[in-house]
């Protein structure tokens, strides 16, 4: 992809350059190189933005979202995301309509504004029940929608988020049959779902299988958040406990990020 990108800004062949950036900057994503990752989503907006490439554009301000919001910059991803939302009309793209609604969503819940997170998931899930997965892009607009109708249903304890929750996790479990780079955050939100559920023993053995994943594929950050609802919710007495909450602590500390608040 480096050298990709290189012969095609050489040749002015903008657009394919840009594609060659998106590679680019989701290999440093999944590598947990949120930085590195914004920073090559910013390169890529900056020339959608001289070309007036609408759709491209948006691919640089969800993708500078999806590094924003593990560094805990909720602000100033809202601030990109309505930028974002303001060129989906120009934009016939349901991927990007997943990626835009999934990241706003999960955005609000972190905020803390409920209402307007399940309007926004509600989106979300309506175009992902109608669409399959074709593009392993809209990986964190498929995880984030989870995430916020399982942060809903637990933040309000009210049943009816019950099953776009798991309409939510199903969808990304589908998703992550095509592209198997989905599978640590698909089986991560599932336990949170078994969880939820009350079946704990099912939970932790989704947990474990996409611990699995994670460390097969290198993805520190998604170790991290696994370890920590492992910890989490094992008893007291479990050694087990300790020994993954410190696993998750190590993580979160390599990577210089603050725990997130699960």
């Amino acid at each position: 992809a480096n050298k990709g990108a290189e012969l095609n800004k050489q040749l002015g062949n903008m657009r394919q350059w840009e594609e060659c950036l998106v590679m680019l900057a989701h290999r440093a994503h999944f590598l947990s190189q949120f930085q590195r990752s914004i920073e090559i989503w910013t390169e890529l907006y900056e020339s959608a933005l001289q070309r007036g490439d609408a759709q491209a554009q948006c691919w640089g301000l969800t993708g500078r979202v999806e590094g924003l919001l593990p560094l805990g910059h909720l602000d100033k991803a809202m601030g990109l995301l309505e930028l974002a939302l303001s060129l989906l009309t120009e934009v016939d793209d349901y991927t990007t309509d997943i990626s835009a609604y999934g990241l706003l969503s999960v955005t609000q819940l972190r905020q803390g504004r409920l209402e307007a997170a399940e309007k926004t998931a509600e989106k979300a899930l309506s175009v992902i029940i109608q669409s399959s997965p074709t593009a392993y892009s809209a990986l964190e607009g498929y995880a984030a929608t989870a995430e916020t109708w399982l942060g809903l249903w637990e933040s309000t304890g009210r049943n009816r988020f019950k099953v776009p929750a798991q309409q939510a996790c199903k969808a990304l479990r589908g998703f992550a049959r095509v592209f198997p780079i989905a599978r640590p955050q698909a089986g991560m939100w599932q336990g949170v779902y078994y969880r939820l559920a009350g079946k704990p023993r099912q939970a932790q053995t989704a947990w474990r299988k996409s611990l699995k994943a994670a460390q097969q594929f290198n993805m520190a950050y998604e170790m991290g958040l696994i370890h920590t609802e492992m910890g989490r919710h094992l008893p007291d007495n479990d050694p087990a406990r300790s020994d993954h909450l410190n696993q998750a602590a190590q993580i979160f500390t390599r990577l210089n990020i603050d725990p997130p608040k699960m």
